[in-house]
């Protein structure tokens, strides 16, 4: 069935009506009149003629947002979502002001709402590196510290070259025991930022008591006191499993006691522990290198890409 004269008539008419509207809420939320109170009333007009037009809830919760109305942002975003569930881009836009909320929750100390709004945003958006460190803060206040170390994993997969993050990670498994990944931690982020003053605090610690333990294990070793030394040299490796010195002193011990398997293992493990610590090296470098060049290659493509359009006559 064709539609007849009058409901074309009508629905020309709708289309008029809408677009006059949607003209006045533009020009309303333009410098110098600002009129945010117009473009609602406009845009809710919008609504009420055509209740399936997202873009009328898309713009109010811009407005609201621009309002810092949260809640309100955030439902018409909602209701636009509902009309097309596969806009990725509002999703993403959705999931920025989640985030934007739920850090007020954090900064009120409400920390089991904010972990909750941030699981939401993540949701919305799983690559955003920031939602996972923002929870992981609200779940170390929580002290749920394995939860908050399992969302720093996710953060330094997609964020990789940050040594905050890695030093976050170490005083974690510092304080649940994990001493050796919590120096492997702080190792990662001193090849990322030797001057980082945390790094810093760190080194002179573990060298500090690296120094004594050695001195401590040489004394004992030259008065032939083996199990002092052996005893000292353990400790010392148990807080720093990867200094290779130590891991040799700790092996000729051993020899000298006749512990000639044990010596060996030691020397093992000390060659290991070289040769992991010099690909680790050589592994960020690249990573770091290659980084750098997919920034310089994406530069090149957006400061060209505003060239092509010349010609014709």
């Amino acid at each position: 069935m064709e539609p007849t004269s009058s409901h074309i008539v009508r629905n020309t008419e709708l289309l008029s009506k809408i677009d006059a509207l949607y003209e006045c809420a533009e020009t309303s939320i333009r410098p110098p009149s600002f009129n945010f109170d117009l473009a609602l009333s406009s845009l809710s007009k919008v609504i009420f003629l055509a209740p399936q037009d997202r873009k009328a809830y898309t713009m109010r919760g811009e407005i609201y947002l621009s309002l810092g109305d949260l809640s309100s942002s955030l439902s018409n975003f909602k209701r636009s979502l509902l009309l097309d569930p596969n806009d990725a881009l509002l999703q993403k836009r959705m999931a920025a002001v989640i985030d934007v909320q739920a850090n007020q929750y954090l900064a009120n100390g409400e920390y089991a709402v904010a972990s909750s709004l941030f699981t939401k945003a993540i949701e919305l958006d799983g690559l955003c590196w920031q939602y996972y460190m923002h929870r992981s803060l609200c779940k170390i206040h929580l002290q749920k510290y394995l939860l908050a170390i399992r969302d720093i994993d996710h953060v330094l997969i997609l964020h990789k070259f940050n040594p905050d993050t890695y030093v976050l990670r170490a005083k974690l498994r510092w304080y649940l025991g994990k001493i050796a990944s919590g120096n492997v931690d702080f190792r990662r982020a001193h090849a990322l930022d030797p001057n980082h003053p945390e790094v810093l605090i760190f080194e002179q610690l573990l060298w500090k008591n690296a120094d004594q333990a050695y001195r401590e294990a040489s004394s004992a070793i030259m008065m032939k006191n083996f199990t002092l030394a052996l005893r000292k040299l353990k400790a010392a490796v148990e807080l720093n499993p990867e200094d290779v010195k130590m891991l040799i002193l700790k092996a000729s011990v051993h020899r000298s006691m006749k512990q000639y398997g044990q010596a060996l293992g030691d020397l093992d493990v000390a060659s290991r522990v070289f040769h992991r610590q010099r690909e680790s090296v050589l592994e960020q470098r690249e990573e770091r290198e290659e980084e750098e060049e997919d920034q310089g290659r994406e530069g090149r493509r957006s400061g060209g890409g505003g060239g092509g359009g010349g010609g014709g006559g």
